[in-house]
């Protein structure tokens, strides 16, 4: 197959689009007219932004809870939390030592 991409090519280049802002939601294809709604296509009721796409929707939220329940269920006390559009989590210890850290999607997909 002329195209074909490994798994490794093709999450790097969803990593790629994601940390550069260049995923193409609602929002942007509606403003150059390539769909009929900005809106959401899983929840119909925000504009689909990437924040929204992969944080605020209620459809992602059981992913990230899913994730949250597995890290408490490790003893890691976490507290997920959207800072920045690069996807970074925090990881908030109890004795409010910070780490900053990027979950992979191979992680994520080991999860659950």
């Amino acid at each position: 197959m002329p195209y074909k991409a490994t798994v490794e090519s093709t999450l790097r280049n969803f990593q790629y689009k994601y940390i550069h802002r260049i995923i193409a939601t609602n929002k942007y294809l509606f403003k150059c007219k390539l769909s009929n709604s900005n809106l959401c296509d899983f929840c119909s009721e925000n504009i689909e932004t990437i924040e929204h796409l992969f944080w605020e929707c209620k459809h992602i939220q059981p992913i990230w809870n899913q994730l949250a329940s597995f890290l408490e269920q490790q003893q890691l006390n976490v507290k997920l939390s959207f800072l920045n559009f690069q996807g970074s989590i925090v990881a908030e210890r109890t004795d409010r030592k910070m780490e900053t850290n990027t979950i992979s999607p191979r992680f994520l997909k080991a999860c659950g």
